[in-house]
């Protein structure tokens, strides 16, 4: 099959540093391996976290299928003439680019994936049916460095340019918290002026970041709006304990009250963090690798998704 990921939109399209291009690129990378070509179409290439085959600028004319990586990229996308397939990968609410109406508008006038149940039950409500499927986890990427300290240390991503992040909400249990008994460590790629944290990276190596994770006791997940929220997924994998919000929007299909501690307020993650002593961490790793799955496995269920399509 030939395939093409669109991320052409003139304003906010194109690859960068963030989680939501590597997705893209590395679902790319699994797909060439099963023999499919595939290419990423955009006019902006910023990512630089790893090496990537050069993106093209437009769409070639023996394309199978084209997928819009978000909703700018798939409202551009529609207006598109051609012979091949068009589909978006939906993979977050993204309501701080178009409107709640222009979203459902846009979803029904081309076939829509998920990376979320929230999401795909967010479009059932409107009566829009779209396919679930997963980018997948590098398992092997991921894992546990024996650093960890006596005295607790709890992490949270920080982005406050994305209030759906909600790095307020980590804030503000932090003051519940307190600052004595407990570490606190973060990483963004943005400058970090919270001198309370004990550590900050601004866009770490994988290595720095493996080792942050492995440090902490307890990773916290306030964010909302989300497609598949692999932070924590991360964090989890290095060995952390995950304690996140009950919001449906919340981007952890992982997270359940076997796997994780979910918090209704504030207040009650301060409860959990105080009464933490042992950690879902080992039934976390076990649905992460049973219910989400690799890459490979995720791209399998991708194309035949997009065949039936």
């Amino acid at each position: 099959m030939n395939i093409v990921f669109y991320a052409g939109h003139k304003k906010w399209g194109g690859l960068a540093n963030n989680g939501g291009s590597r997705t893209v690129l590395k679902s790319a990378e699994v797909l060439r391996s099963m023999g499919h070509r595939v290419d990423v179409v955009t006019k902006v290439d910023r990512f630089t976290w790893f090496d990537h085959p050069p993106v093209i600028r437009t769409i070639p004319q023996d394309t199978d299928v084209a997928i819009a990586v978000s909703v700018s990229d798939a409202s551009k996308l529609v207006e598109k003439s051609g012979s091949f397939t068009k589909v978006w990968w939906m993979r977050g609410w993204e309501n701080w680019r178009l409107s709640d109406a222009k979203i459902y508008k846009t979803a029904k006038r081309l076939p829509v994936i998920t990376n979320g149940k929230g999401l795909s039950a967010k479009l059932a409500k409107e009566n829009i049916t779209s396919y679930l499927c997963y980018a997948g986890i590098d398992f092997g990427e991921w894992y546990h460095v024996p650093i960890r300290g006596d005295r607790m240390r709890i992490g949270c991503l920080y982005n406050i340019n994305h209030p759906t992040k909600r790095w307020d909400l980590f804030e503000e249990i932090v003051d519940k918290a307190g600052f004595k008994q407990y570490e606190y460590v973060s990483f963004g790629t943005d400058k970090c002026q919270c001198n309370w944290l004990r550590k900050y990276l601004q866009n770490p190596t994988h290595e720095q970041l493996l080792e942050l994770y492995s440090s902490c006791h307890i990773w916290l997940a306030p964010t909302e709006s989300e497609g598949f929220h692999n932070v924590p997924a991360e964090a989890a994998l290095c060995g952390c304990h995950i304690i996140c919000n009950n919001n449906p929007m919340n981007g952890m299909d992982y997270a359940t009250p076997e796997t994780a501690d979910i918090y209704d307020t504030t207040g009650h993650a301060w409860q959990y963090i105080r009464r933490f002593k042992k950690s879902k961490n080992e039934a976390m790793q076990k649905c992460l690798r049973e219910r989400i799955g690799d890459r490979e496995s995720n791209m399998k269920k991708l194309i035949t998704i997009l065949e039936k399509i």
